[in-house]
């Protein structure tokens, strides 16, 4: 029989079921001017960034512009709230990389910008391959269910890479840095950003660096070629090389375009 250990002894006739004492702090913390000014400045980045479309891009862009002037010092905090709506709306990074090309037209915030998305890239490719090691071992559903949208937000991340290399807000040498990177592991996460970023990028990229995506699209054929990769991952990696092959023209239009070309975001829901 197993006998459950005892738990901390309890004197002066405490109950184990009554509430933990609770001790003031000499010091505590309490609002501030700056701090509600700074949940002001979230608050209207956050409405610019729910409410913007295609069309009321030049209205929305003024009062961006406004508060990224009128306080420099939250520039960052800024970028990083951007960053993170685009993640978790890919089909609208679009509209998210063009309010950046208007903002850094005003004010310069190319290098921030930039630094800011290698700076996330790094951080969710490292989650994501922790993930990788832990679905060597038995699984919980919680657990699937976080590596889905953390392989999904770093999707959309590629995608708004891809919308900023279009822009011309970041290099070509940039993104070949992250392909790069990616060429170095050959893991099912890894294949999975590659075909994702050459998705995005390829077209543009091709026209710089010719040579590192012939060496991607051989990458892609060895590991398509080992038959080791999952049945999803297989046609992905197919559907990249025909990509490839095709110009990077796409061989049909897809669903998705189809129904996003007819919601140009004029409506937010």
């Amino acid at each position: 029989m197993v006998t459950m250990p005892e738990g901390p002894p309890v004197t002066n006739g405490e109950r184990r079921n009554s509430p933990p004492v609770l001790h003031r702090s000499d010091n505590p913390w309490k609002p501030n001017a700056q701090h509600e000014q700074s949940k002001q400045l979230y608050r209207r980045w956050i409405g610019i960034l729910n409410r913007v479309t295609h069309t009321s891009l030049a209205v929305f862009l003024e009062q961006a512009c406004e508060l990224i002037l009128s306080e420099p010092e939250h520039l960052v905090h800024f970028l990083e709230l951007l960053i993170f709506k685009a993640q978790d709306e890919p089909l609208f990074v679009g509209v998210y990389a063009r309010l950046c090309c208007s903002i850094d037209a005003r004010t310069e915030i190319q290098n921030d910008l930039v630094k800011a998305c290698e700076n996330h890239f790094n951080e969710s490719y490292q989650i994501l391959m922790e993930y990788n090691k832990v679905f060597e071992e038995p699984l919980s559903s919680h657990t699937v269910y976080e590596e889905i949208l953390v392989r999904q937000r770093c999707i959309g991340h590629l995608r708004f890479v891809g919308e900023l290399h279009k822009n011309g807000l970041m290099s070509g040498n940039h993104v070949a840095a992250m392909v790069e990177m990616l060429l170095q592991h050959s893991d099912e996460p890894s294949l999975e950003c590659l075909c994702r970023l050459l998705h995005f990028t390829g077209q543009e990229l091709s026209q710089t660096h010719e040579d590192l995506i012939e060496q991607s699209c051989n990458h892609l054929e060895s590991c398509l070629e080992s038959g080791s990769l999952s049945h999803r991952l297989r046609w992905l990696t197919q559907d990249t090389l025909a990509l490839h092959a095709n110009g990077w023209r796409p061989l049909r239009p897809l669903a998705v375009e189809r129904n996003s070309s007819r919601v140009t975001r004029d409506v937010r829901g």
